[in-house]
């Protein structure tokens, strides 16, 4: 009778545990693949020269069924906006990641921030760039011979 008992506390304690062990795995790994996105950096700066290609990539670690966004200063950014000013980017978003890229920098891009949201029915994360562009140099000679000395000189002492 000893034994009969025995085995069946220790059948019971083994199904608890196995019990346990299935429940908490379904947890941790239900619960992994339904989590609100995290963006990495917060914000950041960039610094790129006038007619480079700039290219910002937003990626979430964490999250699923997300929808991406982006702005700059505050104004969302739409591909279906026909505005020369929209026409200036080009965005892409897969199921984890988006980016957002300028073909060529120009100098109102410079004071730019620009914006990437990740969102889903968990909750949502920012993260920023701030845009600041290089100018070219721009020399101006004239045919007279001093005011070319004069630029010469001013040149000089902008480098």
């Amino acid at each position: 009778m000893h034994n009969k008992l025995f085995s069946c506390v220790k059948t019971a304690m083994y199904f608890s545990f196995f019990l346990f062990i299935c429940i908490f795995f379904k947890l941790v790994f239900a619960s992994a693949g339904t989590s609100a996105p995290k963006l990495e950096p917060k914000f950041s700066t960039r610094v790129q020269n006038v007619g480079s290609r700039f290219k910002m990539l937003c990626a979430s670690q964490f999250g699923d069924q997300l929808r991406f966004s982006w702005s700059r200063n505050g104004r969302p950014l739409s591909l279906s906006d026909s505005t020369d000013d929209y026409q200036h980017y080009q965005i892409e978003s897969g199921q984890f990641e988006s980016s957002l890229t300028i073909a060529q920098v120009t100098a109102k891009d410079t004071g730019s921030n620009f914006t990437c949201t990740a969102a889903n029915q968990l909750g949502m994360d920012t993260m920023t760039v701030l845009l600041s562009v290089n100018g070219k140099k721009i020399f101006l000679l004239s045919s007279v011979p001093i005011a070319n000395k004069v630029w010469r000189i001013l040149v000089r002492y902008l480098n």
